[in-house]
Formats: C-alpha cells, structure tokens, sequence
C-alpha cells in the first residue's frame, strides 16, 4: 500500500506529494497525482526514473484540471528504450530517449491535457549517450565507443566525399576511376580505405589541380590497397600494399628545354621511364638522394646530351639519345649498370660460301663470298641483261641479249582500227594490222592518224578523235554572242558596280529598290461599305488657327515606311470620297510616327442640302534626314463638331446605297520617295 513519510506540521498524517517514484515499464501506464493516489497507484512524483523494456511505451500524466498552474515532474529516462511522455488526452508532449531527463511544468490547467512547456537537462549515463557519440569510424557498444570501419563494394566510378570518411571503399569491377571532393571540402582529418578486389585499376584523381602524393593521380592495380588522408589542401597515401604479381609502374616524361630538370615524387616512382622532348640546350636530370635502380630509354630529339645525376655534386652519367640503359644510385652517385650499346661478343660462326671471315673468336673482320660474277654494267640500247637469282637473294650468274622486235613498223597516217595489239601482227599495204592490245609506252603518232568515234558520254581511257570532241561540246553555247536557253545563271555583281558584267535579276531588283522616285507604300481601299462618321476633328470656322491632335477624329489608314535616302523627298497622300448632308463639314488629317499635332489637314464643306458627294484629299512633302521606319497614318471625322441639324450626318466610302464612286479603288495613303 501507499505509505507517506513527508510530514507537514504536527498533525495527523496525510496523503502528500512524493518527491520520487522509480518505475519499470513493459507496457504503457497511466500516472496519478499524490492527493488522488489509491494503493498501487503510479504516482506522479517531482522526479521519476523510467526504464522501459521495450520500445514504442508511454507514460501518460494525471488530469491537469485537478492541480495549478506551475505543478512540475522532472522525468529521467534510464533504460537502453525511448519512451513518450502523453498528456491526460494523449497528446505527445515529448519522446525521452536513453539518457534523458526533461522537466516538465504546467502553464494551463482549463484543459484535461493542459499546456506543458518542457526543458532538458543534462543526459545521464547511459547506453544511449554512447549511441549519440558515435560518429565516423565508431560504433556504441552499450556504454562504449568500438571502432567501426563500413564497407562499400562498388562495380563503377565513385566520387569520394566527406560522409565517405572511415569507410572501407572496395572495387569489385573492371577499370574504375575514384575522383575526390575539393581537399577544403574534405577537410584536413579526413581518410578512407581503398582495396582494388577487382579485374581492372583504380586511378584514384585528386580534384582539379591538387596532387595525390604530389600527382595528379594515384594507381591501385588487382590485389593492391591504401589509406588515403587529407591534410586539408592536398591527398596523401599510406600503407600503400603493392601486389606481388604487379610491382612495375611507368611513366613517360617530356624534357623538352634546357638545364635542369628535378624529377617529382610520382616520377621517381616509376621504375620504367620514356624520356621524350626536344632538347633546345644541354639538359640535367636530377633523381634525388633515395637509393633505387630505373629501366630507361632516352628518346628525346636535338642535338644535345643528357646527364642523369643524384644531386648538383653528382658527376652523373650521360645515355645517348636512341638508347636503352639501366641505371641505380647508391644515394651519392648515378651508375649505368647496363646499356643496350655495350658488350661483349664470344663468338661469330659463318657459313661457308656465304660469309668469309669466320668464325670469330675476339676481332675480325666478316665479308661476303665471291660468286664468281664479273662487275661490270650490263645492258645497252640494243640489249637487254640477263641476270639470275639464287634463294637466298644473290647475283650468280649476269649476261646480256640483243634486243629484237619481230613485225614492228613506223606508222604514219595510219588507220587504227579497233584498238593496239602486241607486235605478232602482220603487216598489210604499209598498215600494221593490230589483233590484241598491247601495253604502248610513249607512243607518237605522227601525220594525221584516224580512230574510230567512241559512242556519246564515253568516259575512260580511249582516243577522243576530233568527231568526238566535237559532238560532245555541241550543246555548249558559243563564247561569242551566245544565245541562252532555259534559266540561265551568272554571279551578282556588287551594288556599286558599273561596267560590262552581266545584270542578274538580284542585282536589278537591289539597285531598282535602291533608286528614288518610286513608290515606298499604298494601301488602297476598295471596299464600298458606308460608314458614318460621329468622331470629331476640331478644325475650320468654328476652330479658327486650331491644329488636329493624333488622338481627334477616326484612325481611318496607317503604313510604314523606310526611306532608301536621307536626303530624298518623301511625299505622303490621302485620298477619300465622302457624302454629307445639312452643311456638315468633313475634315480628313495627316500624322507622323507618334508627333501630336497634324502635318497637313484637308476638308470637304458640305452644302446645305439633303445629300452631296465629293471627295477629300490632302498631301505633305518633307526630306527624312534618315533611314529609319517611319509610320504614317490618316485620320478622318466631322469638322465642326456634331451636326447643327436634326438628321444631319457626314460619312465616306460610299454612298447610302453601297455605290462607289472613281472605278474600284474608292480611297488610298501612298507615300512616294522623290529624287
């Protein structure tokens, strides 16, 4: 049952608050406050311990409309499990992980859940304090820090960033390349572990220009494997494992320039060096003072000798250009140990009939056996040598022949029919009769030989005769007043071009376009449809010295134009028939781009009769002074304002009926560019 050990006063003793409750939970449970607290209550003490045994618990708090404003219980999580603290209602006030204590008070009592603010204290010892410390490389182990290293197998490229920090990074696929984040992105502190388990190389590529033990990039053949740090501005191995099956690397180096030349890190590394360039002067190549032996081959080009040395005080040794060589270094002094140039023969056995001389023991000297043939030339104009070859590429035995031509004959003004044969044919009337064709070589046909005409498109290596070349060329006009067919073409000569060269149509319509005098723009109504007018332009009697504004009366016509001159005369004209009735005035005005007031203003005055006809026109004439577009437009309306009369109106375009008046074109604006 529950027992009360706080006493307040001498009185008898009472249910009070418990200023601590531990429980241990499997399930959720339900707190109750001290003053309601029947035997086996859970009581909702100022401070309570909870371990719950399981995840996903709760402990919900008392009705909050039972106490004040200001009741607090400051809760501690000591178990390895979260746990949720719940209003009365169920709300969650808050999620305690391990080693948590909140402490939680009450601000608003008018609710069963009530208004709780909460505040964290400082985390106990616990499993979960452990959990929160881990990081990169670490694990928790209940109330310990392990050290942890993550794999990550890849089959392809990877880029290596921060969160890859303590991580084992393995290859299980072909060639791959490993590029890496910025070293200030990565940070000085950061390293992962890289195993090449797979069939191809990882290049492992420092970003940008920064080096990887001082290159651009690092090699991991199948089997080897490194940790890889960053010192915060450059990437650095360690541990590199070599494998056994592969221990040789290389590397082809340019010496192009003169003077010394210090080989870097990576350089030096590789035990296979190509040395490549055009040397401008004596060049000097420095090793360093570690200990190692290199296979070299000096390729490079120039007329000028290369030094290979440990350091400055090192004599060093000279490989001439086009040769292999081996050298070490002892870490003082620069050896060849082996040159392809140098050694020693034992021994040189000849054959017998073939290479005199042998066989050599130490010094001799070899020759080739004689064959028994005379020197001398063989062949003249009139004989052909004859020679023969034995198998292994020898002149044994030379000689010469007369030179005979059977049946051959000089020909002049021969016909020749079909095409050239070898010599066996016969001759016949003073004409070699050829059957087959021969191979002819410099042949010169002299007086006026014939052929025979080859068939119209024949294109080979056949004898064009005169018929031939002149059918071919028949379709061709002739230089000479050549009369053209069809369409023909010729280039567009220049704008300012002004001699013998042909016109095309290009060049008339560019220079046409180009000339004053023609029409720039029209636009042309033909439309008879009536329209009244009831839009004013206030000009004439009742407007004495008043000038038309863009936005009077109605915006009938509009163009632009572009002046071909600046200097040019531009003319603008309008031209509208119109009808009026009762004395109206109609009154049409000329405007420019956006300039307000009108550049010419025309009327019609109608008499004061039912319905009169007549026609407005008005026209204005000024030089551009540019090139550029300008927008002209018309405007139309009523004069003098709006009729004096009942039933009076003023419209244009055509009559009441739909007659037009002029042929078909009843009104137009046409601006002209005068010379």
């Amino acid at each position: 049952m529950n027992s009360y050990t706080n006493v307040f006063g001498g009185e008898s003793i009472s249910p009070s608050d418990l200023s601590y409750a531990s429980y241990t939970i499997g399930a959720d449970i339900e707190l109750t406050w001290p003053f309601e607290a029947k035997d086996g209550s859970n009581v909702a003490a100022d401070k309570i311990d909870v371990g719950a045994t399981a995840s996903g618990l709760s402990v919900f708090l008392p009705d909050a409309t039972l106490v004040s404003a200001g009741q607090d219980i400051l809760v501690n999580n000591v178990g390895a499990n979260s746990f949720t603290v719940r209003t009365f209602t169920g709300a969650t006030i808050i999620s305690v992980a391990p080693g948590q204590a909140w402490y939680l008070y009450l601000i608003d009592n008018a609710t069963q859940a009530g208004g709780w603010r909460i505040v964290q204290f400082g985390a106990g010892s616990s499993a979960g304090n452990a959990a929160s410390l881990a990081g990169a490389g670490l694990r928790a182990n209940v109330t310990l820090l392990d050290q942890n290293l993550p794999s990550l197998v890849l089959n392809g490229n990877h880029l290596c960033v921060p969160n890859d920090r303590a991580t084992v990074i393995r290859n299980n696929g072909g060639a791959v390349v490993y590029t890496f984040n910025a070293a200030g992105t990565l940070g000085n502190g950061w390293f992962a572990y890289f195993i090449n388990g797979g069939t191809g190389s990882i290049t492992l590529d420092a970003a940008g220009t920064e080096a990887i033990d001082g290159a651009p990039t690092k090699q991991l053949n199948p089997a080897e494997s490194c940790i890889v740090f960053c010192d915060g501005s450059a990437l650095w191995s360690l541990g590199y494992g070599r494998a056994i099956t592969s221990t040789v690397t290389g590397t082809s180096i340019n010496l192009a320039g003169t003077g010394q030349r210090l080989l870097s890190q990576f350089e030096v590394l590789a035990q296979v060096q190509d040395f490549t360039g055009t040397l401008t002067g004596n060049r000097v190549v420095e090793y360093g003072t570690g200990v190692g032996y290199w296979f070299m081959w000096n390729s490079t080009s120039g007329a000028f000798s290369t030094t290979f040395k440990v350091n400055p005080v090192d004599a060093g040794v000279v490989v001439a250009q086009g040769n292999f060589a081996i050298l070490r270094s002892n870490g003082t002094n620069m050896h060849v140990a082996f040159t392809a140039t140098a050694g020693t023969v034992t021994q040189i056995d000849t054959a017998a009939g073939e290479i005199t001389g042998g066989p050599i023991t130490g010094t001799g000297t070899l020759g080739l056996a004689n064959t028994a043939v005379i020197a001398g030339s063989y062949g003249s104009p009139s004989e052909i040598p004859t020679v023969q070859v034995d198998v292994k590429g020898r002149v044994v035995l030379a000689g010469k022949s007369p030179l005979s031509i059977a049946n051959s004959v000089i020909v002049s003004s021969a016909v020749l029919a079909g095409r050239l044969s070898d010599p066996t044919g016969t001759a016949s009337g003073g004409v070699a009769v050829f059957n087959q064709a021969p191979v002819v070589f410099d042949a010169v046909l002299m007086g006026t030989p014939l052929g025979p005409t080859q068939p119209g498109g024949t294109n080979n290596f056949t004898l064009a005769t005169t018929a031939f070349v002149a059918a071919a060329i028949a379709p061709f006009a002739p230089i000479v007043s050549p009369i053209f067919t069809g369409n023909p073409q010729a280039p567009t000569q220049a704008a300012s071009d002004n001699d013998f060269s042909i016109a095309t149509t290009a060049y008339v319509t560019t220079a046409v376009a180009a000339s004053p005098g023609a029409v720039l723009q029209s636009v042309r109504v033909t439309d008879n449809t009536y329209q009244k007018l009831s839009a004013v332009i206030p000009y004439g009697i009742l407007s004495p010295g008043s000038v038309p504004q863009i936005t009077d009366g109605f915006g009938w016509l509009s163009l632009v134009i572009t002046p071909r001159k600046p200097t040019s005369k531009i003319r603008v004209t309008a031209f509208v028939p119109m009808i009026a009735s009762n004395g109206v005035t109609f009154a049409m005005a000329l405007f420019r781009n956006a300039e307000p007031n009108a550049l010419s203003t025309g009327m019609y005055f109608g008499p004061n009769v039912a319905l009169a006809m007549g026609t407005c026109m008005v026209s204005f004439e000024w030089v551009p002074g540019t090139v550029t577009p300008i927008t002209l437009q018309c405007r139309v309306g009523i004069a003098e304002g709006p009729p004096a009369f009942v039933g009076a109106f003023v419209g244009f375009l055509g009559d009441l009926n739909g007659f037009q008046y002029g042929g078909t074109t009843i009104g137009f604006l046409e601006a002209e560019e005068l010379p």
